[in-house]
């Protein structure tokens, strides 16, 4: 809260003394829209070290109302705010009427959805109708954190089943308020889990100093040595883990040379998308650079239908968590099997995923025509099994009869993208296939699997986590 007038004069020697205690950036909160304006014009000075955020803080529920709504709108396209909020319910002060926030905190949840920007939460003494509004919402929402979790296991459990991220600050070193979260931050998952200080308040109280009641955001470091200790791990490793999630949270938390841009001109992308785990991470890159595009999948080669039926039902049930619209075209197995006719035996990247490639792009391309899309592209690209080139060939193939359609050619395996699409298949749990997707893939490598003594491919067995298909992510 930097806007706050007991740290707002002092900005200068507060970011001096950040550095000297190795916190690299932060995130300034709005209570409100002044606010908002406020922690902008800071960012604006000093872009590489904080990002903001936008929204009406509870006790500021009373000055919300629905012209408000477009404000925050247009806030939200300032390129430093990550998120909206700090929103939610307080029934512990109640500056504003229940009935009052109940109102603000709804409009705050259809922001978030229509924008697809995380939600920085508070709530104090009002879990019950708190729960019961975000619970309602959680589906429709790319992500939320509940800051400040003070709260006990129950309550704890009930957030991290909505899919919650939980931040901590120093309320966890006071004995009095804080102690029985000492033994349930174990039950947090690292990558849920997340650090802060909400200064100027809540001053943590392992600091051995006397340095007065004022938080800083440079007394970040006593809250992790006070959590590493909570979850018996070492405080480097925690400040690296929640650093980590924190920057994997915030959209704009990444670094420029990393974003996104369409081609010029260009606004509206159909990416044809082939499973979840060659998806899962250029899905998030276009939504932290935020793209608009929606998916298109259709892959008649995939057999068998048991197969394709786990390709496609996982690619769908991703693309809904993250609010993406996504196409489900028809399966003309047959029609496939028609063009490929003659080609049984061609090698892999020959003539037959010439023909496939082709098939499957002109019908990307013809449904981009026909539903105002400019631009199509692909995630086959992101294998490392692929022939990039073979890829690149037939989508530009398959743009030539559309005057209103191009092709973009991205590379995605810049960046470490295929190294990144495990990472995300891994937390994801997606399922691991394991063979290109036609049948005579299939066919070719469960005969190499035989030739070097090892088993056939079982459909449905293997998760990216080498799970059984029977066992759940939570085990």
């Amino acid at each position: 809260n930097l806007t706050h007038p007991d740290l707002y004069p002092n900005i200068k020697q507060i970011i001096q003394q950040m550095d000297d205690s190795n916190v690299t950036r932060a995130i300034i909160i709005a209570s409100n829209l002044e606010d908002a304006s406020k922690a902008i014009s800071i960012v604006e000075c000093y872009p590489k070290k904080f990002y903001a955020t936008v929204g009406f803080h509870p006790h500021n529920a009373k000055e919300f109302s629905n012209s408000d709504i477009e404000g925050i709108k247009k806030i939200l396209q300032n390129k430093f705010i990550v998120a909206i909020g700090e929103c939610g319910l307080d029934y512990y002060r109640l500056y504003s009427d229940k009935k009052t926030q109940i109102f603000c905190f709804e409009n705050h949840i259809r922001l978030a959805i229509d924008s697809k920007k995380p939600l920085f939460l508070h709530e104090r003494n009002a879990h019950k109708d708190f729960y019961a509004i975000l619970s309602s919402a959680s589906n429709n929402l790319s992500k939320f954190v509940v800051h400040c979790f003070t709260g006990d296991k129950n309550i704890l459990k009930k957030y991290l089943d909505l899919g919650s991220y939980i931040g901590i600050t120093g309320w966890i070193t006071d004995k009095d308020r804080g102690s029985h979260l000492h033994d349930i931050m174990k039950y947090i998952p690292s990558d849920r889990l997340m650090m802060e200080t909400d200064c100027p308040y809540l001053i943590p109280h392992n600091i051995e100093k006397n340095v007065g009641k004022t938080n800083y955001p440079y007394y970040l470091p006593y809250v992790a040595s006070f959590l590493a200790a909570c979850l018996n791990k070492d405080v480097n490793s925690v400040r690296k883990s929640t650093y980590k999630t924190t920057k994997e949270f915030f959209p704009l938390m990444i670094n420029q040379s990393d974003k996104l841009f369409l081609p010029k001109g260009k606004k509206k992308l159909l990416l044809h998308t082939c499973c979840a785990p060659c998806s899962g991470d250029i899905m998030l890159r276009l939504i932290d650079s935020s793209i608009f595009f929606n998916l298109f999948f259709y892959n008649p080669n995939i057999h068998p239908k048991k197969e394709y039926l786990l390709r496609k039902d996982e690619n769908i049930n991703f693309a809904i968590k993250h609010n993406i619209p996504i196409v489900d075209a028809e399966y003309d197995s047959r029609n496939w099997f028609d063009v490929t006719r003659g080609m049984e035996w061609e090698p892999e990247r020959g003539k037959r995923c010439d023909t496939c490639f082709d098939m499957r792009f002109l019908k990307t391309a013809q449904y981009a025509s026909e539903h105002n899309f400019d631009l199509i592209s692909s995630t086959l690209g992101i294998s490392r099994w692929k022939d990039f080139s073979q890829i690149n060939r037939a989508g530009f193939k398959s743009t030539l009869q559309f005057k209103n359609v191009d092709y973009w050619d991205f590379n995605w395996r810049k960046n470490n993208g295929s190294q990144n699409m495990i990472k995300v298949s891994k937390k994801e749990n997606f399922y691991m296939q394991e063979y290109c997707g036609c049948i005579y893939s299939l066919r070719d490598t469960n005969e190499w699997r035989i030739k070097n003594k090892k088993s056939k491919i079982e459909i449905g067995l293997k998760y990216y986590s080498y799970l059984d298909k029977n066992t759940t992510k939570n085990q």
